[in-house]
């Protein structure tokens, strides 16, 4: 050790493609029903921005084998300025989504719909007040954008399904070795996702998947099953002065079989925030026979923070 003093160097650490890859990679686990969520949940958000508006959601998926096919989930809710655009995809863990300044949305750790291009190349178009914004991501975190924005023009509105007003679409071009799962299975894994669930019982909201293959369209609806009310009670959380949470017990009709790895089982207790729900779990009573008689929700405002 000395005791002359060095010149030092500061810096910042550089987020490579390869770990960009890896991260969305990650976060996806080759499932397109987990891109799906973001993207779905990403729309409900910004129709929650715009206050009670009805709002649909409509999901297109191509079915191919063997080659790259698409998925394009469409909006008509607040859409994005070329610089939103840019700010929301290509800045990383960026507070952008309005959940800091207290709006009842899901983002508060700015990854969400960047992850989709684990897929392949992801492309994002929006209108917003009649300007159009347009941006590209590919696999390795490598973007092409428009610098300026500009008028929207007639034959973007026919193409984006946007005849009028706002609205964003989101188009990924799958690679061939990502699976791309039958229609029919594609309703039920969206339809009773535990993290849809709110999403596609809300009478304000309308999702549609579509197959673009045979032009089949089907709403996607959540139908809670049969079950009786246990018990319901407001819970103080310790630690956490002022902080509550109101939970739900309910028996199931029918014993539920599937496991916990399964997130369309209709067991356990789902944890939510304002919006957000975070799991399906049955605690520590996983493997106890009678609990997978169990049903319910414990809401929990304060979570998010």
């Amino acid at each position: 050790m000395t005791n002359i003093a060095e010149p030092m160097m500061v810096g910042r650490v550089e987020y490579g493609d390869r770990a960009f890859e890896q991260d969305t990679h990650e976060a996806m686990r080759g499932d397109i029903v987990r891109g799906l969520i973001e993207l779905i949940t990403n729309a409900d958000d910004a129709y929650a921005r715009m206050g009670a508006v009805v709002g649909k959601i409509r999901v297109e998926v191509e079915h191919r084998r063997g080659a790259k096919w698409r998925v394009i989930v469409r909006d008509r809710a607040t859409g994005m300025t070329q610089a939103e655009l840019i700010t929301r995809i290509t800045k990383l863990a960026q507070r952008v989504s309005g959940f800091e300044s207290g709006q009842a949305v899901r983002g508060n750790l700015g990854r969400g719909a960047k992850d989709v291009s684990a897929f392949g190349a992801t492309t994002y178009e929006s209108v917003c007040d009649d300007q159009y914004a347009y941006l590209e991501l590919l696999s390795s975190g490598a973007y092409e954008a428009h610098k300026k924005p500009r008028r929207v023009t007639p034959e973007d509105r026919d193409r984006l399904g946007i005849p009028r007003g706002n609205g964003t679409v989101v188009t990924c071009l799958v690679g061939s070795r990502i699976r791309c799962p039958n229609h029919s299975t594609l309703v039920e894994r969206l339809a009773k996702h535990f993290q849809l669930r709110d999403i596609m019982s809300d009478p304000k909201r309308e999702v549609l998947l579509v197959n673009l293959n045979s032009r089949e369209q089907e709403r996607l609806r959540y139908l809670p099953p049969n079950s009786t009310l246990l018990r319901a009670v407001e819970l103080t959380v310790p630690g956490y002065r002022g902080t509550t949470a109101n939970l739900e017990i309910r028996r199931l009709s029918d014993r539920c079989d599937q496991t916990s790895s399964d997130p369309c089982r209709p067991a356990g207790i789902i944890i939510t925030g304002q919006r957000a729900i975070y799991e399906n779990t049955l605690f520590s009573f996983e493997q106890t026979p009678y609990a997978a008689f169990v049903h319910g929700r414990l809401d929990c405002p304060k979570i998010d923070a």
